[in-house]
Order: C-alpha cells, then sequence, then structure tokens
C-alpha cells in the first residue's frame, strides 16, 4: 500500500470549491491587531471535525499520552525551542523513556497542566499557535479551544496491539496520525521519512522471521502496565513475538484476553512450563523476587538460565521504537541464524538515531540494564 496517499487526502479542499497550492486549500482568516489577514488551513482531523490552522506554526503544545512521543518523532534535527513551548506535568516526573532521554529540553518547558488533561489558563500563558491532543476521556477538545481561542487537532493514537503488531490494520492508525502531524506543523517531508522508516524496519523483521514454528515454550512475563509488574504479567499477542512468527505461551491466552495485558493463572503458566522467557526491565526486579518463590524456580526457562532482558515500551502510551528495538532482541534469540549480523546496542543507536535524531542506547542501558541474559 503506498502510504503517500494519507491523511492528507483527507484535508478538507476549500471552502465553497476553492484549491489551494499542493491541495490545502487557504482561506481567511481573522484580522490580527496590526490589520494584516492570517491565511488558514481548514483541516479536518482524526475525529472529522473542522479545524482552522494558522498557515505557519512557529510554537504548539501536546496533550496526552503518547503525544509528545509521536511528535518528537517529527522532532529530529531541529531546535526543540523553536517549536515545543510548554508540556504536561509527567513529562518533569519520568526520563527514563527514550523521547524524554532524546530531548532533555522538555524537562525545562513550563508545566501546562496534569497529564491527560490540560489546564486552559495554563496553555494561554505559554501562547501556543496549535494545540495537538490525543483523544482521551478527560481532554474535551472543543470547549478547550473554545476556553483557549487556539485550535485543537484531535489525533487517534494506535493502540499497543493493533498498531504496530498488524501492519494489515492498526499500524495505518500510525502511520495517519504521523501524517497528520506533519501536516498540521508543516513537517510534512519529515513524516513521510518516519513512515518510510517505520515500514523499513517493521518489513526487515517480517522478512527475518521465522516460517515455521518453533519446537520451544516461549512466555513474556514483567509485562509493564501502568508501573512494574511481576512475573505473571503478560500481553497475550506479544508485538515482538508475533512480528518474528512466534506466540506467547503458544497462543494459550489470546481467547481469553480481557485487555492488553492479562495477569496469567500461576498454575497454568506452572503446567505451560516455558523453555525460555522474555522479561520487560521494568518489571525485572518484581519477577526476580517472584522467582524466589519455589514453583517458580522449577521452570524450566529458570533452571536452564534462559532468561533475556527486554525493554519497557508501554510508558504513557506505546513507544514504538522500543517495539521495533525488542522484536530485534526476540528474534536474535529465536532465530539467531536469520539475525546474524545484529550487534544489539549498535541496532538500538541506529534506530533511536533514526526517529530522534540522538544515539541514546548508552542511557538505556544505564537505566535498564544491557540487553541480553540476565539470571533469576
Amino acid at each position: 500500500m503506498d502510504r503517500k496517499l494519507s491523511r492528507r487526502d483527507f484535508i478538507k479542499m476549500g471552502i465553497g470549491g476553492l484549491a489551494g497550492v499542493g491541495g490545502l486549500s487557504m482561506i481567511s482568516g481573522c484580522i490580527d491587531s496590526g490589520f494584516e489577514e492570517e491565511r488558514k488551513t481548514e483541516f479536518i482531523d482524526m475525529f472529522d471535525r473542522s479545524v482552522k490552522i494558522p498557515g505557519e506554526i512557529g510554537s504548539f503544545v501536546c496533550l496526552g499520552s503518547g503525544c509528545l512521543r509521536m511528535t518528537s518523532y517529527l522532532l529530529a534535527g531541529r531546535e526543540v525551542d523553536d517549536f515545543v513551548v510548554g508540556v504536561e506535568d509527567y513529562e518533569h516526573s519520568n526520563m527514563s523513556r527514550p523521547y524524554s532521554m532524546a530531548f532533555p529540553e522538555f524537562q525545562e518547558k513550563p508545566i501546562i497542566g496534569p497529564s491527560n488533561e490540560g489546564d486552559a489558563e495554563k496553555i494561554l500563558s505559554v501562547d501556543p499557535d496549535v494545540i495537538l491532543a490525543v483523544n482521551a476521556p478527560s481532554i474535551d477538545h472543543d470547549m478547550l479551544q473554545e476556553q483557549t481561542g487556539k485550535p485543537v487537532v484531535k489525533l487517534d493514537h494506535p493502540s499497543t496491539l493493533g498498531g504496530i503488531s498488524n501492519p494489515d490494520t492498526g499500524i495505518g492508525t500510525l502511520y495517519d496520525c504521523i501524517e497528520m502531524i506533519g501536516d498540521v506543523l508543516g513537517f510534512e517531508e519529515r513524516a513521510d521519512e518516519v513512515v518510510s522508516l517505520f515500514q523499513y524496519y517493521i518489513n526487515d523483521i517480517l522478512d527475518r522471521g521465522s516460517e515455521g514454528g518453533l519446537d520451544r515454550r516461549i512466555f513474556v512475563g514483567g509485562a509493564t502496565w501502568r508501573g512494574a509488574q511481576g512475573i505473571r504479567s503478560t500481553i497475550p499477542i506479544f508485538p515482538p513475538l508475533k512480528l518474528n512468527g512466534f506466540k506467547n505461551m503458544d497462543g494459550m491466552l489470546e481467547d481469553v484476553q480481557t485487555g492488553e495485558r492479562v495477569e496469567v493463572d500461576p498454575e497454568k503458566l506452572i503446567e505451560y512450563d516455558p523453555e525460555i522467557m522474555f522479561v520487560d526491565a521494568m518489571g525485572e526486579h518484581i519477577v526476580r523476587e517472584d522467582a524466589e518463590e519455589p514453583e517458580y524456580r522449577d521452570i524450566s526457562a529458570v533452571k536452564s538460565n534462559q532468561v533475556y532482558r527486554l525493554y519497557p515500551y508501554n510508558q504513557f502510551n506505546t513507544e514504538f521504537t522500543t517495539v521495533l528495538v525488542n522484536s530485534y532482541l526476540v528474534g536474535r534469540q529465536l532465530n539467531p541464524d536469520n539475525y546474524s549480523d545484529i550487534e544489539p546496542v549498535k541496532l538500538m543507536n541506529n534506530i533511536y538515531s533514526d526517529f530522534f535524531g540522538e544515539k541514546i542506547a548508552e542511557e538505556m542501558v544505564s537505566k535498564w540494564g544491557a540487553p541480553g541474559k540476565i539470571e533469576l
């Protein structure tokens, strides 16, 4: 599918049939204090809301989990201070996410309100040209636009599972969101590049993936969900396994899935007796404690020291670049012949620098530990 035919095709083509340069209709805006006509572009956002955007964006803020992250993909190589004029309070409290490591400047930005809400008065104090906001129950996009007098573009953030793990459906939401942000901010070229990067890495992983089954029992434990979790926390359809052609617990949990994460019944986990385990580094310390329990000490993966570290990707929504990193790390352990050219730390630097413009593998290793085998 040619993703260049993106959300741009859904931008409203003019008022009364007038079309502007590049397919974007330009309409007259309000008269500013200098009595100069401000040119605006009318967009239809991802929820079919008509939003009038200034012809040139010099500053913006992001609201909602994942919004600043996805915008960060487009900021690579740019001076952040020139664009991001405020952040939610969560961005000051946690530096363990890749985009936070790549853009430490976010820590110095004024706070514009609590996470997933936004404060109209605080937003007005930093005077952004536009507000980008993901769909969140606590954000009233229309009311915020009325209160601030600023255009609010409502974005649809792809889910953890429906996004990168399903190239045929949910991944399109990720691409559409990136392209919408690019269109609004005037970063169209970079948005196309980011989409192409995702396509390149996903296709590379799919090409390296297993065509047949693996005669080993696999389990993913300690999956992050609103913080660190223990050994029984897992994601039934785990994107890095799926992209490589494998299934968590042989797909035993997929039919009972009630959300993106489940707690495996301890008896079921012990009975399954995984031979190889992958552990989310955020929950690693809890998994270590769990593994001291007699029933878990007898699990084959623990006894044979076949437990491997992966990096947290579910922090304030999905970090898709870390899903890519984890996919290569999983493939390297389960299908080593097809991943013999991959050196983990170099790979991490390549992926993060491609998307964020910064090599942050050293920071990730310092925070979460080196990729590879861990002892429980």
